[in-house]
């Protein structure tokens, strides 16, 4: 079972924070932490590296109150074999020299 440990930032904006953490108790992989000003450890827990990376990049930074989503590890050492279809990486704009 792939497991991530992940640090989300949240806004300072007290409503939208809230919100944010009402949304992510409520979601079925993850597991939270206790919250300390504006970040909130988290630990992520799938059926497969696709949806972790799915949830990780693309749900969790969606949510209406999350800053920012910082991976601090991922673990899959338990999978047996990897043949999953990863979502694309995004590339990040290059300066314009």
């Amino acid at each position: 079972m792939p497991v991530s440990a992940i640090v989300i930032s949240l806004k300072n904006d007290a409503s939208r924070r809230e919100r944010a953490l009402e949304m992510l108790e409520a979601h079925p992989h993850l597991e939270l932490g206790e919250l300390q000003n504006t970040q909130l450890p988290v630990v992520v827990e799938t059926d497969t590296i696709a949806e972790g990376v799915r949830i990780v990049r693309e749900e969790l930074p969606a949510l209406d109150g999350v800053e920012f989503v910082h991976v601090v590890s991922v673990d899959f050492s338990d999978v047996d074999a990897f043949d999953e279809k990863l979502p694309p990486r995004r590339r990040r704009a290059q300066n314009a020299r």
